[in-house]
C-alpha cells in the first residue's frame, strides 16, 4: 500500500511539474541599461580615477536647454577635477533619443558641452536595452573609449 501511494504521489508530482514548465513563458532578462561618462580633466590611472568618485565631495550640474530655459538633468560627482556622469534605467531616455542631444556640464565656473546620440529599446518581457552611438565633448567627436561595462572615458587632458 505504501508503495502504491508513493508511486501515485511521484506520478502526480512529475505530471504537475511537467505541465507547469510547459505553460510558463521563457525566462529572460536583459541587464538594466546604464550609462556612465567620465570626463578626465586631470590625468590619473584608470583604476584610481574610477575609485576616486567614491569619496567625491564636489558636484557638477548637467542640464539642457528646452525652449531657451535651463532644465537641470542631474548632479554629477566631481573628484580631483574629474567628473562622473551617470544614468540608469528609463532615465536614459533623456540621453538616448536617436537624435544628437545637447547637454551642458557646469562646474568650477566653467561650462562644457556634451552631445550624446544613442538608442533606447523598450522591450516587453525581457527588459529594456540601450546603446550609445555617438559622443561629442565641446563639439569634438569622441572615440567611444569603453573602460568598463557601459562606462566611457573622455580624456580632456590632451
Amino acid at each position: 500500500m505504501k508503495r502504491m501511494l508513493f508511486l501515485l504521489f511521484l506520478t502526480m508530482s512529475i505530471a504537475c511539474s511537467k505541465e507547469n514548465t510547459e505553460s510558463r513563458d521563457p525566462i529572460c532578462m536583459n541587464e538594466p541599461p546604464t550609462l556612465t561618462i567620465i570626463v578626465m580633466n586631470n590625468r590619473m590611472d584608470r583604476k584610481e580615477l574610477v575609485y576616486s568618485f567614491w569619496n567625491a565631495t564636489e558636484e557638477a550640474t548637467l542640464y539642457k536647454r528646452v525652449d531657451n530655459k535651463r532644465v537641470d538633468i542631474s548632479k554629477c560627482h566631481v573628484a580631483n577635477g574629474n567628473i562622473a556622469i551617470a544614468s540608469a534605467g528609463r532615465a536614459l531616455k533623456t540621453f538616448y533619443t536617436t537624435n544628437v542631444e545637447t547637454f551642458y556640464l557646469e562646474y568650477n565656473n566653467k561650462i562644457d558641452t556634451l552631445q550624446i546620440k544613442g538608442n533606447y529599446y523598450d522591450s516587453t518581457g525581457c527588459g529594456d536595452a540601450a546603446s550609445l552611438v555617438e559622443l561629442y565633448f565641446n563639439h569634438k567627436k569622441i572615440e567611444l573609449n569603453l573602460i568598463s561595462d557601459h562606462t566611457y572615458l573622455i580624456d580632456n587632458t590632451k
